[in-house]
C-alpha cells in the first residue's frame, strides 16, 4: 500500500498522549493513545495481509518474518537494557519480578503476567514501577498477529463482503465481552486479547472495506471530508483530557478513542485537496516523531519507571524533564540503529528469499532463549544481592510485617465474619481493630500483645479503604460501592457483637492531605464521598469529620470506647531509594528522616478535625511520638536496623522497637477497664 503520512502523524499524536499522561503533564486520559495505535496496527496489517493474499504472494514464514523485523529487535534491545540498568537501581525482589517480566514478554506473554500479577491494576502505583508494564500491549499486538493470518486465510475466497460480516461478528462479541465482565474481571478486560481484540479488528474491517470505502471519499465533497476528521480529532483527543485513572476502560470507554482514529484513516482516504486535520497530522514534525513512535514508547516507561524507583513516584518538574529528555535520546538512537537496519526489506529477486527469512525467524527465537535464559539466571540467583552491601540490604528489602490473615476477603452475601486477634476467650470482643494498611501494619504486634494479656479482639481490615463510614479515595483499586458495602457490614457488626472498644487506625493524611507545597500528599485528592446526595461541596476535612460522627454515635450506642491512632511520621524517601543511592554514590545510607514540626505541619488538617471531638468521646494514642528524638528529629533506620517498609509504612522492626510498647499501654487501660466492668 501506498505511504500514509497522516498515518505516521496519527501515530505521533498516539505516542505524544500515551507519554504526557505517564509523566503527568496534563493528558489525564492519554493511555487512550494506546487504542490509537491497535486500530492503525489492524488497518495496516490487514491492508497488506490481504493485498498479498490476493495477489497470491502471502506466506505465513513472510509475513511473519516482516513482523519480527519490524518489532522484536528493538523490544529484545530494549528488554535487555531494562535488565542491564535494572542490575544497578533494583533491589533484589524487584529486579527478580522484572526478570520475571522479562521471561513473559521474551514469551510474548507479558499481557497475561501482568493480568495474573497486578492485584491493584495497571493505574496502581506499584504498577508504577514495574519497567516492563507498557510491554502488555506489545504483546497484544503479537498474539493478534500470530492468530489472525490464519483467519484471513480461511477467508481468501470469501467474497469482501463476507469477510467483513465474518470479523464484524468477532468484533461484537469481543466488545460485548469487555463491557460485560468490565465490572467482575476489569484486570482480565484490560489486559487480554479476547476483550482487545475488537479494537485490533476495528482498523482490520476498515481495510477489507477499504476499496469501497475510498470510492466514497473520493466522492465526498472537502466539507464532509473536513467533517469526518473533525468528528474523529474529537473522538481521540477528547478522551485524553476528559479521561482519568477513575475511568471504568476499556470497554464501551474506548469506543470514542478506536472510532475517532478510524474516522481519521478513513478522512484520509482519497485524492485532491485534504481535510485540516489531515493536512496537520501530515506534517513533517508529527511524521517524524510517528516514525520513531514505536521506539519512543518502548523506552518512555523503563525511563520513568527507573526515577521512580531512585528518586520516588512522584518526578516532579525535574525529573520529568530529565525523563523526557531520556526518551528522546533512547528513542532516536533506537529508531536510527536498531529499527531502521532491520527493517530493511529483502531482494524479490532473491532465489534464497525463504532461506533468509528462515534466518531471521531462527535469529529471533535464539535471542529470544537468550533472553529467557538471562531472565531464569537473575530470578535463580534471587535478584543478585550480593550487589548490596549487608547494610544497604536492611533498607533495600526491610521485613513487612506479616499480616495478611487479617484482611478480611468480604463476599457481601452475608454478614461480615471477621478474624480472631489477640486471645480467644471472651464471648464478647474486648475490641475492634478497624483500619487500613496501617492497621494491617500494626495487627502482627496488637495481636501479640493482646495474647499475652489475655484480651481478645477481632480485625476488620481493608487495604486502602476509608475506615469511616461516607466515603472513598479514587485511583487505589477499591470501588465507591465496594467501600459502601464495607462501611454498612462493619456498623451493622458492631452494633450486633457490640465491642468495648474501637481502634481506628488509618493512613490519615493521604485521606485527608496536607495542601501545603512540600506535602507528599499534594498529588492526591483525598476522600470523596459514596453518598450522591451528599453536598458537592464537602471537602475531605468535612467527609471525614461527618463520619467520625457515625462512627462515634454508632459505638456510644452499643457503649464502646473509640480509640484513633495518629500516624506515623512520613518520610520523604524510601528507604530502598536510600539504599540504591548509596550503591550509585558508594556512601552510607543516610538514614535521616524528617523533623517534628514538618510533620506536625504535614498532618494539621486531619488533627484539626480530630480537635472539634473532646476526649470523653474519642482517645487518642500518637503512634509518631516515640519516633523523634530530643533534636525533634525522625530517623528511616537506626542501630543496623531499618525502621520502614516505605515512606509510610513501619518494617516488622519499627513496629516492634516503636509501636509496641504504645499499644502494650493502651492495652493495660483496656484491661483495667474490662476489670472494673466485670467488679
Amino acid at each position: 500500500m501506498k505511504y500514509r503520512p497522516d498515518i505516521d502523524g496519527l501515530r505521533a499524536v498516539a505516542v505524544l498522549a500515551v507519554i504526557l499522561y505517564h509523566a503527568g503533564l496534563a493528558v489525564p486520559g492519554g493511555y487512550v493513545g494506546v487504542d490509537v495505535f491497535f486500530v492503525i496496527s489492524g488497518f495496516l496489517i490487514t491492508s497488506i495481509t490481504a493485498a498479498d493474499l490476493g495477489a497470491g504472494t502471502f506466506s505465513l514464514l513472510g509475513f511473519w518474518e516482516r513482523r519480527l523485523r519490524r518489532i522484536w529487535p528493538a523490544s529484545l534491545v530494549t528488554t535487555f537494557g531494562v535488565l542491564a540498568i535494572g542490575y544497578l537501581v533494583l533491589s533484589p525482589g524487584d529486579y527478580v519480578t522484572t526478570a520475571g517480566d522479562a521471561l513473559a514478554q521474551s514469551l510474548m506473554g507479558a499481557n497475561v503476567r501482568f493480568w495474573l500479577d497486578l492485584d491493584q491494576g495497571y493505574f496502581s502505583q506499584s504498577a508504577d514501577l514495574r519497567p516492563l508494564l507498557h510491554m502488555w500491549s506489545l504483546a497484544v499486538e503479537e498474539q493478534f498477529y500470530i492468530l489472525f493470518p490464519f483467519a484471513l486465510m480461511a477467508m481468501a475466497r470469501w467474497s469482501p463482503r463476507l469477510k467483513i460480516c465474518a470479523c464484524s461478528v468477532i468484533w461484537m462479541a469481543s466488545l460485548a465481552a469487555s463491557v460485560g465482565m468490565l465490572a467482575s474481571h476489569s484486570q482480565a478486560v484490560f489486559y487480554l486479547l479476547p476483550f482487545r481484540c475488537w479494537e485490533l479488528l476495528t482498523g482490520a474491517i476498515l481495510a477489507l472495506a477499504a476499496p469501497g470505502v475510498e470510492k466514497r471519499m473520493v466522492k465526498a465533497s472537502l466539507m464532509q471530508r473536513n467533517l469526518i476528521a473533525l468528528i474523529g480529532a474529537a473522538g481521540v483527543l477528547v478522551p485524553c483530557f476528559a479521561y482519568g485513572r477513575s475511568t471504568p476502560f476499556p470497554a464501551a470507554a474506548a469506543l470514542p478513542p478506536v472510532a475517532g482514529a478510524a474516522l481519521l484513516i478513513i478522512a484520509g482516504f482519497g485524492n485532491g485537496a485534504r481535510p485540516l486535520v489531515t493536512a496537520i497530522l501530515s506534517s513533517a514534525p508529527l511524521c517524524a516523531i510517528g516514525m520513531a513512535s514505536y521506539s519512543l514508547y518502548l523506552w518512555h516507561w523503563p525511563a520513568m519507571a527507573f526515577l521512580r524507583h531512585v528518586r520516588g513516584v512522584h518526578l516532579g518538574p525535574r525529573g520529568t524533564a530529565a525523563v523526557l529528555l531520556a526518551t528522546v535520546i533512547l528513542g532516536w538512537l533506537s529508531w536510527r540503529f536498531v529499527e531502521q537496519p532491520f527493517r530493511k526489506p529483502f531482494s524479490k529477486d532473491r532465489v534464497d528469499l525463504a532461506l533468509a527469512r528462515g534466518r531471521v525467524v531462527l535469529v529471533a527465537v535464539s535471542v529470544s532463549i537468550l533472553l529467557a535464559l538471562v531472565s531464569v539466571a537473575i530470578a535463580t540467583k534471587g535478584g543478585v544481592p550480593g550487589r548490596f552491601t549487608s547494610e544497604q540490604l536492611h533498607f533495600v528489602e526491610p521485613t513487612s510485617p506479616d499480616a495478611g490473615r487479617f484482611v478480611v476477603i468480604p463476599t457481601w452475601s452475608g454478614p461480615l465474619e471477621l478474624p480472631a486477634i489477640g486471645s480467644s476467650s471472651g464471648a464478647r470482643p474486648c475490641f475492634l481493630l478497624l483500619g487500613d494498611s496501617h492497621a494491617r501494619m500494626i495487627s502482627e504486634a496488637l495481636d501479640a500483645a493482646a495474647a499475652e494479656r489475655g484480651i481478645s479482639g477481632v480485625a476488620a481490615i481493608q487495604d486502602g479503604t476509608f475506615p469511616l463510614p461516607g466515603a472513598w479515595i479514587r485511583g487505589n483499586g477499591r470501588t465507591e460501592e465496594m467501600a459502601r458495602h464495607w462501611h454498612r457490614d462493619v456498623l451493622a457488626w458492631i452494633g450486633e457483637h457490640r465491642p468495648r472498644h474501637v481502634i481506628l487506625c488509618g493512613n490519615w493524611p493521604w485521606y485527608v492531605p496536607y495542601r501545603g507545597s512540600d506535602g507528599v500528599y499534594t498529588a492526591v485528592s483525598g476522600i470523596e464521598a459514596t453518598d450522591a446526595t451528599e453536598s458537592l461541596s464537602a471537602g475531605p476535612a468535612e467527609l471525614f469529620a461527618a463520619g467520625l460522627e457515625t462512627m462515634l454515635k454508632v459505638c456510644g450506642e452499643v457503649d464502646a470506647k473509640v480509640w484513633l491512632l495518629h500516624s506515623v511520621p512520613v518520610m520523604r524517601r524510601d528507604p530502598k531509594q536510600l539504599a540504591i543511592e548509596s550503591r550509585l554514590t558508594g556512601r552510607l545510607v543516610v538514614t535521616e528522616g524528617i523533623d517534628q514540626q514538618t510533620h506536625e505541619r504535614w498532618t494539621s488538617t486531619y488533627r484539626t478535625v480530630f480537635g472539634r471531638f473532646p476526649e470523653a468521646r474519642l482517645t487518642t494514642l500518637d503512634l509518631a511520638r516515640p519516633f523523634f528524638n530530643e533534636a525533634g528529629r525522625a530517623s528511616v533506620g537506626g542501630n543496623g536496623e531499618c525502621w520502614y517498609a516505605d515512606p509510610n509504612h513501619l518494617s516488622a522492626e519499627g513496629v516492634e522497637h516503636f509501636v509496641r510498647p504504645l499499644l502494650g499501654e493502651a492495652l493495660e487501660q483496656m484491661q483495667c477497664d474490662l476489670e472494673k466492668q466485670t467488679d
